[in-house]
């Protein structure tokens, strides 16, 4: 057991020593280009980060922001669809509030030949009607599944609730109606104003090093330098774009009610990101969080949970608990109570540096994927907050104190700022 114990020790460290530091690689090109060497896997993880997410386009048009990230990563031709099959490349996009991403995951010898078809595919997108009905078809089927799920459902709701005046309402799939008035020439209106080259940030993660990627982002993106970037378009007002006014209807019957409590955020800067998923792990995420013990000991919840939604506009923190009919009035009853009590009185520091603990595992597990790494490291450095937040963060997170995280709970978990929803059945209790 000893032995085997120290056999551990050398290999974590030379695992240490495959990762580099990131970095803001220098190269030719207008775009900043943020790089990481790992290599521990033969993988390279390339993403093109635009300022184009939701926020960007006009409530009445959701949907747009999407289809045109979709539309841009269309591969041109068959024969490049066979090359990037048989090399394993796979493309993605999505987008968030404030950023679309363009992704793609290569072996690392296979870099060079999927860099050059995608940046084909960015110097001249394939836009044409026939491909754009066939992603809206794609949007609408994943809309309606999103709409089947009560927590996707609950979420958005609380992101329209507190950020609709923000310019983030409505769901990156948009709605049939926001969606039935998209057609080619929005599609390439949008490209036009948000997908200028000037506008791009770049972010690399790789076994290959800097100098070897910067020679092959080099050869192959010199793409046509952009005007400055305009500012986001933002939603006149706090409503989807007409879309489902009573989201919540189809859930009425729930035979296992969710309960949602939701509470903004401020705009997402480098505390804020850490307080905000500090904040999350306390509340509820995971044994030890003060909504578990509605689960154990008192077996009023199925399922506790927290997600957030954070942006440069602002955020929101939804607190979720799956429960039964029967206890949706003693559970609310409680939790409003456990919520009151953290926003007068705070937490322990004890309860601190079990949650920092806990969430610093959850870091690292989530920091060995390559695609999150990117996606983390080039919209924090290119969006605002900077990328040392985020290569750091296990040092930046033990570095909040007890007062500050204290704080931050009072206000946000302050009476007045909250807001419930509950989607399903509740039974009335009986008066004893």
């Amino acid at each position: 057991m000893i032995a085997a114990g120290l056999l551990c020790v050398p290999a974590l460290l030379l695992q240490a020593e495959a990762v580099s530091p990131p970095q803001l690689l220098r190269t030719a090109l207008p775009q900043p280009v943020v790089f990481q060497q790992d290599a521990r896997s033969a993988l390279t993880v390339f993403q093109v980060l635009v300022p184009a997410g939701i926020r960007s386009v006009p409530a009445d048009r959701r949907g747009l922001a999407f289809l045109a990230a979709r539309s841009v990563m269309e591969i041109p031709s068959g024969d490049a669809v066979k090359e990037l099959m048989e090399m394993g490349t796979q493309f993605s996009s999505w987008v968030d509030g404030d950023l679309a991403v363009l992704s793609m995951t290569a072996l690392s010898e296979h870099f060079p030949a999927s860099l050059k078809i995608l940046a084909s595919m960015l110097k001249k997108p394939l836009i044409t009607g026939i491909r754009i009905q066939r992603v809206k078809e794609w949007m609408s089927r994943r809309e309606r599944a999103e709409s089947d799920s009560p927590r996707a459902v609950i979420v958005q709701m609380m992101v329209d609730h507190f950020l609709g005046a923000q310019g983030y309402a409505g769901a990156a799939m948009g709605c049939e109606k926001t969606r039935a008035g998209l057609g080619r020439r929005h599609v390439l209106d949008h490209i036009q104003a948000h997908y200028q080259s000037g506008r791009m940030g770049f972010c690399v993660v790789s076994d290959l090093d800097a100098e070897q990627v910067k020679a092959l982002l080099e050869t192959h993106l010199r793409l046509d330098k952009a005007a400055p970037a305009p500012e986001p378009t933002l939603a006149t007002a706090p409503s989807a774009g007409g879309c489902n006014a009573d989201p919540a209807a189809a859930f009425r019957e729930l035979q296992q009610p969710l309960l949602a409590w939701g509470m903004p955020l401020p705009p997402q800067d480098a505390r804020s990101f850490l307080l905000a998923r500090l904040s999350a792990r306390l509340l509820a995420r995971g044994p030890g969080s003060i909504a578990w013990h509605l689960r154990d000991p008192l077996a009023m919840a199925y399922t506790v949970d927290c997600e957030i939604r954070h942006f440069s506009g602002g955020g929101a923190m939804v607190v979720m608990v799956r429960t039964a009919p029967e206890q949706v009035e003693p559970a609310c009853r409680e939790l409003e109570a456990r919520l009151d009590d953290i926003a007068a009185a705070g937490i322990s520091q004890q309860q601190l540096a079990a949650a920092v603990r806990l969430e610093s595992v959850n870091w690292l597990r989530a920091w060995q994927s390559k695609p999150e790494r990117a996606w983390l490291l080039g919209s924090f450095a290119l969006n605002g907050p900077g990328m040392a937040v985020v290569s750091a963060y296990d040092s930046r997170l033990r570095e909040l104190t007890l007062a500050e995280v204290n704080a931050f709970l009072s206000r946000l978990l302050a009476r007045g700022a909250r807001h419930r929803v509950i989607l399903g059945k509740a039974a009335k209790e009986e008066k004893p």
